[in-house]
């Protein structure tokens, strides 16, 4: 008789672990889809940047006369400048101007007195 409970109380909990298990992959797949989502907004947001870079280069190029030579020129000497040629530009960290903490770069605020940062410049904020 014994044995019988012990079974059925075996038996709960495999199902209980079996429907653990489903609401996790569940949860799994719609974070997956919500990420999958994000990259592909993501992807086209760099598609157009790259169509829209793309478009300004050349309009640039034909009423100026400068050379593709010229633009890698800058391209170089602009990633240079954080001391390293990455193909990509590393800003150092910025200090609040109020409380003195480390500016959240993500948001352009600081996360400790809510100070905005306006960045230097017009690429300051991206």
């Amino acid at each position: 008789m014994l044995e019988l409970f012990w079974d059925l109380y075996q038996q709960r909990q495999i199902r209980e672990a079996r429907e653990t298990a489903a609401d996790a992959k569940s949860e799994a797949m719609a974070a997956r889809m919500g990420a999958l989502r994000e990259l592909a907004l993501a992807q086209e947001r760099l598609d157009k940047l790259v169509l829209l870079t793309h478009a300004m280069w050349t309009l640039l190029s034909e009423k100026t006369g400068i050379s593709q030579v010229d633009l890698i020129k800058r391209v170089t000497d602009l990633d240079g400048q954080d001391g390293t040629i990455d193909g990509r530009i590393t800003r150092p960290p910025v200090r609040c101007s109020k409380c003195g903490a480390t500016v959240c770069r993500k948001f352009n605020r600081c996360l400790f007195c809510g100070q905005t940062d306006t960045g230097d410049g017009a690429f300051g904020a991206l």
